[in-house]
């Protein structure tokens, strides 16, 4: 079947609503990160780690409420099993890799890549329904992905690229965030940037105006904003030469996958100039629900190898962007709906929020076909 495209223009003027001010201390905000998920889509890829995190040791980590156990097997391919040993449930990922293969650190059962045991303590026959459930895993970009769905549905051609991860003519900088959000909302930010105006000055603030719209191309969503003239913000102008832009034209891109995959193309240049010439800036966000309540923001940001940005200054400005500026307002937004539905809540739609409105939509109808397939 032929995808469809579809764009629209998202910059009709509507009267803004005056939201109550508030919040909760993040301390509380975490008081119950491990409710579960639901209305989630199965049948997806999930990243669980950048490549670099998983080394020797096993790894732990929580996608969909479900504990898992990260590792390299014999020929450097990550794995994922459940983390948690049939015999005393003691968390695999305590234990110790031996050559590619998990031993348990409470009683030295061992199992390999696919979950099956192949070896006890105290040696001798292993009876074959010893065995941890596995999870399909596919490293790709410098990025570590799990399905969580029917093993026979993990097609690799399904995980969105990130190919600039690997290009040498970028310097790429990575890291990860937790968040005690539900991870729609963190979506709903990321796809309305409109936000930079208030929330960031570093990366325009106020001035921050653009035309915007969105373009949908079967299940990816484009949301598209174009700034034809500002006053550099301090971020760009700290990856140019000094003094080489006063105002420039940007433009940004920011692509979705379901269910949470973005990466954002930036692009500036001097006023006035063609935008395909610009100076490029390319980012990944991805999303991987914990819980209902907690989600792994995993992040990173590129330059062209010769700015004079360094490595140490590019991560302050996300840090600062990231978990000083985004996230405590967005979990401060999930204390307010206090466990809701976000639709129950009857929200008021800005212009500015169609294409978190098309992608939430969109996965909705993802997940609810996935259950009819089911049923």
């Amino acid at each position: 079947m032929p995808s469809r495209s579809k764009s629209l223009d998202c910059n009709t003027k509507r009267r803004a609503p005056d939201y109550p001010s508030g919040g909760t201390r993040r301390e509380r905000a975490f008081a119950n990160l491990h409710s579960p998920v639901d209305n989630i889509l199965r049948n997806a890829w999930y990243m669980v780690a950048w490549s670099h995190e998983l080394g020797a040791s096993a790894l732990p980590r929580r996608v969909l409420d479900t504990p898992l156990c990260v590792f390299r097997d014999p020929s450097g391919a990550p794995s994922a099993l459940l983390d948690r040993c049939p015999h005393r449930f003691a968390p695999l990922s305590r234990g110790t890799v031996l050559s590619g293969m998990l031993q348990c650190g409470y009683h030295g059962l061992t199992f390999d890549a696919f979950g099956q045991c192949i070896a006890t303590a105290r040696g001798g026959r292993v009876p074959s329904a010893i065995a941890v459930p596995a999870f399909p895993c596919y490293e790709q970009d410098a990025m570590i992905w799990v399905w969580m769905g029917e093993a026979g549905e993990a097609e690799t051609e399904k995980i969105p690229r990130f190919i600039y991860h690997l290009d040498p003519g970028f310097r790429v900088v990575t890291g990860t965030s937790r968040v005690a959000a539900h991870y729609e909302l963190l979506t709903d930010n990321l796809l309305d940037l409109s936000h930079t105006a208030y929330l960031h000055p570093a990366f325009g603030g106020a001035d921050w105006q653009p035309h915007h719209r969105i373009q949908a191309v079967g299940d990816t969503i484009h949301s598209q904003y174009v700034i034809e003239d500002i006053e550099i913000p301090a971020f760009f102008a700290a990856m140019v030469p000094e003094g080489s832009m006063s105002r420039i034209v940007e433009w940004d891109d920011i692509r979705w996958n379901a269910p949470a995959s973005m990466f954002l193309e930036t692009r500036f240049g001097p006023a006035g100039s063609v935008i395909d010439n610009g100076f490029p800036v390319p980012s990944t966000h991805v999303l991987t629900p914990e819980s209902a309540a907690l989600t792994r923001y995993f992040w990173a940001s590129a330059v062209p190898a010769n700015s004079r940005l360094s490595d140490d200054d590019h991560r302050h400005f996300l840090r600062e962007a990231f978990d000083n500026e985004d996230v405590p307002m967005i979990e401060a937004v999930h204390q307010s709906m206090n466990g809701a539905e976000f639709w129950s809540g009857r929200p008021l739609l800005l212009p500015a929020d169609t294409a978190a409105v098309h992608a939430r939509r969109r996965l909705s109808k993802l997940i609810a076909d996935e259950r009819q397939s089911a049923a």
